[in-house]
Formats: structure tokens, C-alpha cells, sequence
């Protein structure tokens, strides 16, 4: 095959528009993924989270659905490794989602403008360098070093990938959560890479069972997790005869809550697995899950909108309903409400760019970018392959 036709080839990969099969079950899992982060967002920015305010039994159901949903932030990057273990640089990706980024980001300014909100207007139009949403940084960064960090994990035996995993788990999830030393270990891209290589080792090594108790063990370690929590909180109580918190039971309590603490990174792996073993066979689900699937980011770009992730809590108010016995109900309900409202403002903005690159000009100049971004496209992966 002369040099010509290999080019052809490689710059193929990234032209042809044919569909991607999808995993359906992971797809759910995505889903409800977001779910979670909405969760976890709800209890921690609505103010919910150990408020005295709320008694006992509001409380214990409040730390139960928190506690459930930690593994939210490691399941995307334990899907990323899994389906990324081949991955190269696609600028096309990168600048669509960076595109959403910018976009929801001005729109919401403008928005929040208008009705009178203060706003950041640094943060509205440089989203990623104010360091606004945390998680899309570590995506990105992902993105860039996942080729490299891809040819580095595919020369490690099974061996030697166990060693490594070991070794970081360790690190992150022991050392990091009680010593650390100068805050040594605190950079946030590590666990994400740790995140990372679990999905790829998965991929790699692991032969993924069906196994009907999958659940059971996520939620038994769902309720050690928070029987450490009010061990610790106890401990401290002992120990502090006030209501401060001693540096020591700080940094457990917050790391208990972190996605590398080591029951999260077994919770995740279990969860994934048993989403992996899933077949669904109903076409209403299947159509179901693929309308929302590709809205699963804007989800998250929308409610976690740094002019508005605090007003959306306040506005539902599901502190009043602290005394109440349905105050749990309210807040899944208020979870459910943000997901459906900011996936309908997706499938509007989904629909109107469907309508807008269907015009014979902007069809005209997107395939223009888009030779231009494939020629740049393969020419970056032959240089780093």
C-alpha cells in the first residue's frame, strides 16, 4: 500500500458519517450518571447536607441519596477508559463540545443578564480558563493526553497493570485521605487518570460476568460508606466538645465524599459491571434512551451554570419542607425537574442546529471547516503514532 492510499485510509476514519453502534445499556448509565451529579448538587448547593435544621429521619434519607450517588463523577471516567482504550485525537469532538461549552455559557450570561442576576462575564466568555466547571477541564485534559496515556497502558502486561492500579489506589485512596503530606497528591487530573485506566484495564483484562448480586454489593458498601461517615462524625464528637471540626475528622468526613476514596472506586467498578451485563430489548426505552443520551453534557452545562448553580436550590426551597415527612419525595421530585427541564432546553437547541446546517451556505462552510480539521486531524496522529 503506497504512502497515498494509507493517508486515504487514516483520514477515512475520521470523514465517513456512517453511525456508530452504541451501547444502550451504558448509555442508561450515562443517564443516570447525571442524575446523580444533580443529586449530589441538590443536597451540596441547596444546603442540605447536615443542616441541623433538618431533623434525624429527613437527614439519614438525605445522606443515603448523597452516599448513592458518589460514584456519579467516577462512572464517566471509568466509561471513558472502557470505550476510549483505542482513541485518538479527534479535533472535531473537541471543538463540538468546547463549542457547547461557550455556548450555554453566553446564553445563560445573556439570560441572567436580563432577568437581573449578577453574572461573571470573565467566566460567561473564557468558561474553561476561569475554571468554571472543573469536570469539563479534566475532560478536556483527558481528551488531549488519552492517545498518549492510551500507547503507555498498551504496553503493560496484566501484571504490571494490577501493580500500577495498585499502587495509585493506594496512593489516592489511603495516603491522600489520611496523611498527605503539603497537600503532595491533591492534583485533581490524578484521579482522573486513575478513573481512566480502571475503564481501560476493564476493557483490556477483565471478563465482565453477569452476576445477579452486583447491586446488593453496591448497595452494601453504599451503607458502610455511611456508617464510616457517622463513625467519624461520633469520633469527633468525643474528642471535640464543640462543634468544631477537628483538622484530622475534616479531612475524612470531605474525603469519605470524594470520588477516589477507595468504597466509591469498588461502588463504581460494580455498578458499571452491572450496567455491562444489561441487554434492553424494549424499542420505547431504546428510542427513549437515544433522544436523551446526546443531552446528557448540556444537562450538566445548564444546571451547573456558574451564574445560576446556587438560584435553581433556592428557588425550589426544599429546606421549608425540612419537618416534613415527604421532604425526601420533594427532592427527588425537584431532581427529576432539573434533569427535564435542561434536557428540553437541549433538544431545542439540538433541533434549531439541525435546522440551521440544513441551510445550503452554513452546509457549505461546516464542510469546508471540517476538511480543514480532518486534514489537521491526521496530520496530528501521524506524528504522535
Amino acid at each position: 500500500m503506497n504512502t497515498y492510499t494509507k493517508e486515504r485510509v487514516e483520514q477515512e476514519k475520521f470523514t465517513t458519517n456512517k453511525p456508530k453502534t452504541r451501547d444502550t445499556n451504558i448509555d442508561l448509565l450515562r443517564i443516570i450518571a447525571m442524575l446523580m451529579v444533580i443529586t449530589i448538587h441538590c443536597l451540596g448547593n441547596g444546603n442540605l447536607l447536615g443542616n441541623s435544621k433538618i431533623p434525624t429521619y429527613n437527614l439519614a434519607g438525605i445522606r443515603i441519596l448523597d452516599t448513592l450517588s458518589l460514584v456519579a463523577v467516577p462512572t464517566f471516567f471509568i466509561i471513558s477508559g472502557y470505550y476510549m482504550s483505542s482513541y485518538k485525537i479527534n479535533l472535531k469532538k473537541i471543538f463540538l463540545l468546547y463549542g457547547r461549552v461557550v455556548f450555554y455559557s453566553l446564553l445563560l450570561y445573556f439570560i441572567g443578564t436580563l432577568i437581573n442576576i449578577k453574572t461573571n462575564k470573565f467566566s460567561a466568555f473564557f468558561p474553561i480558563s476561569s475554571g468554571s466547571y472543573w469536570f469539563v477541564n479534566a475532560y478536556f485534559i483527558l481528551y488531549m493526553f488519552s492517545p498518549i496515556l492510551n500507547m503507555w497502558l498498551n504496553i503493560l502486561s496484566k501484571k504490571q497493570f494490577k501493580f500500577m492500579l495498585i499502587l495509585w489506589i493506594f496512593l489516592l485512596s489511603i495516603v491522600r485521605m489520611t496523611i498527605n503530606p503539603n497537600e503532595l497528591l491533591s492534583a485533581k487530573i490524578l484521579p482522573v487518570f486513575m478513573m481512566y485506566s480502571i475503564g481501560f484495564y476493564m476493557k483490556k483484562f477483565a471478563s465482565i460476568k453477569k452476576d445477579k448480586y452486583y447491586i446488593i454489593k453496591y448497595l452494601i458498601l453504599t451503607f458502610i460508606l455511611i456508617y464510616c461517615y457517622t463513625l467519624t462524625t461520633k469520633f469527633n464528637k468525643i474528642f471535640i466538645y464543640d462543634d468544631n471540626l477537628h483538622p484530622i475528622f475534616y479531612r475524612l468526613l470531605t474525603n469519605f465524599r470524594e470520588f477516589y476514596n477507595l468504597i466509591v472506586i469498588a461502588m463504581t467498578v460494580l455498578l458499571f459491571m452491572k450496567f455491562k451485563t444489561i441487554k434492553i430489548n424494549s424499542k420505547f426505552l431504546t428510542k427513549l434512551i437515544t433522544i436523551i443520551s446526546p443531552s446528557v453534557f448540556s444537562i450538566y452545562l445548564i444546571h451547573y451554570n456558574f451564574n445560576f448553580r446556587f438560584i435553581i436550590w433556592e428557588k425550589f426551597n426544599a429546606i421549608k419542607y425540612a419537618d416534613s415527612w415527604f421532604m425526601i419525595l420533594y427532592i427527588v421530585f425537584i431532581i427529576f425537574a432539573v434533569f427535564i427541564l435542561c434536557l428540553i432546553i437541549d433538544l431545542v437547541r439540538r433541533g434549531l442546529y439541525k435546522l440551521i446546517t440544513h441551510i445550503s451556505l452554513i452546509k457549505r462552510f461546516i464542510m469546508f471547516i471540517n476538511k480543514k480539521i480532518d486534514n489537521l486531524n491526521l496530520k496530528i496522529n501521524n506524528y504522535i503514532s
